[in-house]
């Protein structure tokens, strides 16, 4: 009877508000696939004993506020390639024991997507399957809302979904009894502006810990919106952030690739905070001043030069020392201080001499990584 009546038969003049039933028990599936309507059916507190089929459905509005759905074997709401301006599931209670969802709107077009206070609980499977769904406005997950998944899938699945307005989830609504973080897919999901009811801490510790694998679009999608409300620290924030869940998860192929990543982690920042490298060039340029200081003073490794050359050396001075030492451990620039002092052919000399080869291959090292992460080149890679 609700499908003919959507299909505009029984009825000579249909109330402009749609179909309104509350309260109702409805026996069966509610079948609506493959239907084209300009009415809303609205069905407020009913009972529907096997859900909802709107499969390739194109309504006018689809409004199940209040009611509960279930099926012992599909999804109890299938809204698979559903087409309407907006489904209402505030409130809505659905048990389910599908491996398909128990919400599912794969494909759908929608409006808008009202879900505050719904739940949804799927002993089978995840509680919402909504890969590819497009939302043209907004999207609530929030309130009270909670989502209950079991088996190998996701609680919620939002791949490849746009929304064109905002994405308002509670962070802590969602649970999955079988893999406690295999709570989200997001690969392919755009929304405006920031989460809502998240913050950017809860919603990047729900990015690193919370998806069933790692993705960098979310990351990406997440640090421009950072940037488009003016938050460039934050940006930075997430995108340091998609490097380290990338090497945590073995998304980089090779061991060298995984190695280069740690390091640049570790001395740049992956790109973000090249500035590390030039605390490391200034660490190389104390300890090369302080090896002259030491064993050119205590250890005789360095003389002065003189023509013709004295009987006996003469030690160098203090600030000769220094000068020494910032010539062993800076590359290209030079204080022309060996010019004056110099290393003797001793021990000791030979050692100060071996540190510098070594602290200036390093600073060359460090001097180079700022450039890359100053530049981008890191990042790039």
């Amino acid at each position: 009877m609700i499908r003919d009546i959507l299909r505009g038969r029984h009825v000579t003049d249909p109330d402009p508000r749609g179909l309104r039933l509350r309260g109702a028990r409805i026996d069966g599936r509610l079948d609506l696939e493959n239907i084209t309507s300009s009415m809303w059916l609205e069905l407020t507190d009913c009972f529907l004993e096997l859900g909802v089929n709107a499969r390739d459905a194109d309504l006018k509005g689809l409004v199940l506020s209040g009611s509960q759905l279930n099926h012992p074997t599909e999804p109890p709401l299938d809204g698979t390639r559903l087409s309407t301006t907006a489904v209402f599931l505030d409130r809505t209670i659905i048990d389910a024991h599908a491996a398909e969802g128990a919400v599912r709107l794969f494909g759908a077009h929608l409006g808008g997507l009202e879900c505050d206070g719904a739940r949804l609980d799927n002993d089978s499977g995840p509680a919402l399957y909504a890969e590819r769904l497009h939302v043209d406005h907004d999207l609530f997950l929030g309130g009270d809302f909670q989502a209950t998944a079991s088996g190998d899938d996701v609680v919620l699945d939002l791949s490849s979904t746009h929304i064109g307005g905002v994405l308002v989830l509670n962070p802590n609504s969602l649970q999955h009894r079988t893999h406690p973080h295999h709570k989200l897919r997001l690969d392919g999901l755009t929304y405006t502006g920031l989460p809502r009811e998240v913050t950017p801490d809860q919603w990047l510790a729900l990015l690193r810990h919370d998806t069933i694998d790692y993705a960098a679009q979310p990351y990406q999608h997440l640090a421009a919106a950072h940037r488009a409300a003016g938050h460039d620290h934050e940006a930075r924030q997430v995108l340091i952030a998609q490097r380290q869940d990338q090497i945590r998860r073995r998304a980089l192929t090779g061991r060298t690739a995984r190695t280069w990543a740690r390091l640049t982690g570790l001395l740049l920042g992956y790109g973000y905070k090249p500035w590390r490298a030039l605390i490391a060039l200034a660490a190389v340029l104390t300890a090369a001043v302080l090896a002259a200081v030491v064993l050119g003073g205590a250890y005789g490794a360095l003389t002065q030069i003189r023509t013709p050359p004295p009987a006996t050396p003469v030690p160098c001075t203090w600030l000769e020392h220094v000068g020494v030492g910032l010539d062993l451990g800076t590359p290209l620039l030079t204080t022309g201080t060996r010019t004056r002092c110099d290393t003797t052919n001793t021990g000791p000399g030979h050692t100060l001499t071996i540190i510098g080869w070594t602290l200036r291959l390093l600073a060359w090292a460090f001097a180079t990584l700022f450039i890359a992460g100053f530049t981008g080149a890191v990042r790039k890679t």
